[in-house]
């Protein structure tokens, strides 16, 4: 997930020589108002000298802490790191910023050098609603133009912070080494020292040594001999100083040995007094491992080892996902109420009262004229009761006190029944019977579920005609009553009624001979 992004402190040119690296190509991105930075806080911390005692000196190391978010994190979205007077950023790698699973979510570069880095997102902030909590640190160095300064700035995103040299908890006030930068000087005894210096144009990285020249213990050398095998020699490198490293000469007519690499020069010091510094630099492929490097200086042996890449710097931040919207409730059209044709009514189911007579009573207009009733002389068959037509709803059933006293005193009346509806019977044709005996008894009321036999009633006698209409018997039901098809319902009914009163004589008739 690590990626080496700083460009080169130098270009390594051809024959060796070294030069500052040019500042980015990379354009500078603008701030973008979604980034949020705050608590931007720096350190710089004094230390012991051998000439200029608890002080702060060029080349010494600041740290930058800070804080910063994103809302709706989108690859390319940038900050900067602008640092003051006085300052930049030395030789080591970019680094990555990650969320909390170690996966990148942006990336710091810088040139070595120069004041400027560029924070940007990558395309592993876009699977995150928001960036929070992030955190930033980084190192820079003074360099030599902070030489007196008390203090600089530094400025993240839009937020500008100061910068106290000598400030040990980034406070704003200065602990120790409040004199202001002080030059660096060389120290008392020889030895070599070595850094990582960045990412050359090939990708390489490039490690740097540095080689003392310096007499100790009354030796009075001028000329120096100084080899680092494997190594090249960095060109106009040699300087020399009896005092702080930017009170320094070049040292003219530098040999440099033939062949590549150019590992060995000679050179005369200006005196015996002066320190003088040689540098050497190394390539590798781009590793993480350890560097290692010995030199020579007039035979004596100085090795350096332990020197690795370092990042300038770190950044993190918690990714998180927004809540989830609450659903909307989802509206639900009903659809159109079903027509009187679509909607299936299911039939009532008749209860026992509405069951007992299941032939229609006709309604007076259908009923006006009913045919006569034909006399006991007569042998006409009655015809078969039809059945009721399938769409005709059951008649109610009359109630026992209407049934008791028909409204036609000619015609006998059906007696209630107790019992539960009986089905329907359709009454049988008689064969030609005797005339009936007038002086049979009347057949006594029956309970029973089946035909009620009639009254008394004068043999030989023909029943009157009634133009009335037959009382229809009360019901608790609605009085809405349904009306027969009139399809010769006005005839066949009064002749069932007729055919029923004749039924009745007949077996009253035998009824009495038995007795």
């Amino acid at each position: 997930m690590r990626r080496s992004s700083a460009l080169a402190a130098g270009a390594l040119v051809a024959a060796g020589a070294f030069v500052p690296a040019a500042v980015s190509t990379q354009a500078q991105a603008a701030d973008s108002d979604n980034i949020k930075v705050t608590d931007v806080k720096v350190t710089s911390e004094a230390r012991q000298r051998p000439v200029n005692g608890v002080a702060v000196e060029a080349w010494d190391k600041v740290s930058l802490q800070a804080k910063w978010e994103a809302t709706a994190p989108k690859a390319g979205n940038s900050f900067t790191v602008k640092l003051g007077d006085g300052l930049e950023w030395s030789g080591s790698l970019g680094f990555d910023l990650l969320d909390q699973n170690g996966f990148d979510v942006g990336n710091c570069t810088f040139t070595v050098g120069s004041q400027d880095m560029t924070c940007t997102l990558t395309a592993g902030a876009e699977k995150w609603d928001k960036l929070t909590n992030g955190t930033l640190i980084a190192q820079a160095q003074i360099n030599n133009k902070g030489i007196g300064l008390k203090q600089s700035t530094v400025k993240v995103g839009p937020t500008t912070a100061p910068i106290v040299f000598g400030d040990s908890n980034g406070d704003g006030t200065c602990d120790t080494g409040c004199d202001g930068v002080k030059p660096n000087y060389p120290e008392p005894n020889p030895f070599k020292s070595g850094w990582f210096n960045g990412v050359n144009d090939q990708g390489k990285y490039v490690f740097m040594w540095e080689v003392r020249a310096q007499n100790t213990g009354g030796a009075k050398n001028t000329h120096w001999v100084v080899k680092d095998p494997g190594a090249n020699y960095v060109a106009n490198s040699v300087l020399c100083t009896t005092g702080s490293w930017q009170e320094g000469k070049g040292v003219a007519n530098v040999k440099v040995a033939p062949g590549w690499p150019q590992e060995q020069v000679e050179f005369d010091a200006p005196s015996a007094e002066a320190v003088c510094r040689v540098r050497f630099y190394t390539t590798t492929e781009p590793t993480k491992a350890a560097q290692a490097n010995t030199a020579t200086v007039n035979g004596q042996t100085y090795s350096r080892s332990g020197i690795t890449a370092t990042e300038a710097g770190s950044g993190n931040a918690l990714g998180g996902k927004n809540p989830a919207p609450a659903p909307s409730p989802k509206t639900t059209t009903p659809s159109a109420a079903p027509s009187a044709s679509e909607s299936a009514t299911p039939a009532p189911t008749p209860s026992a009262s509405q069951s007992v007579t299941p032939s229609a009573a006709p309604s007076a207009s259908e009923s006006a004229t009913p045919a006569p009733t034909p006399s006991a002389s007569e042998s006409a068959t009655p015809s078969a009761a039809p059945s009721a037509p399938e769409t005709t709803v059951p008649a109610p059933t009359p109630s026992a006190s209407e049934s008791a006293a028909p409204s036609d005193p000619a015609l006998p009346t059906v007696p209630a029944t107790t019992q539960a509806a009986a089905p329907r019977v359709t009454p049988q044709q008689p064969g030609p019977q005797a005339p009936k005996d007038p002086a049979a008894p009347t057949a006594p009321a029956t309970t029973q579920a089946a035909a009620a036999a009639p009254g008394p009633q004068q043999l030989g006698t023909q029943a009157p005609k009634s133009h009335a209409v037959p009382a229809a018997p009360a019901n608790s039901q609605p009085t809405s009553k349904p009306s027969l098809a009139k399809t010769g319902a006005s005839i066949l009914v009064p002749a069932l009624i007729a055919g029923a009163v004749i039924g009745g004589g007949v077996v009253l008739v035998r009824r009495g001979r038995r007795a």
